[in-house]
């Protein structure tokens, strides 16, 4: 009896919690925005180190929760 809306269930799992496509569509965006600020951008093919990397990250991380605390 329990496993009658298991075919539902598989059908909805990839939606992952977005009922609208609007609200999925505001996630993504933002979410691109993020991870764009956030990366750091390298010069060509040149390998930044992960020291480095970690150090820019949360420097921009800080300035993020500043200014949105703010």
């Amino acid at each position: 009896m329990e496993q009658n809306h298991r075919g539902i269930k598989q059908r909805d799992y990839p939606m992952l919690g977005f009922k609208q496509f609007e609200s999925a569509s505001r996630f993504c965006t933002a979410f691109d925005e993020l991870r764009n600020y956030l990366r750091v951008q390298s010069a060509g093919s040149e390998h930044v180190r992960a020291d480095v990397r970690r150090k820019i990250f949360t420097s921009k991380w800080s300035t993020l929760m500043t200014e949105l605390s703010a």
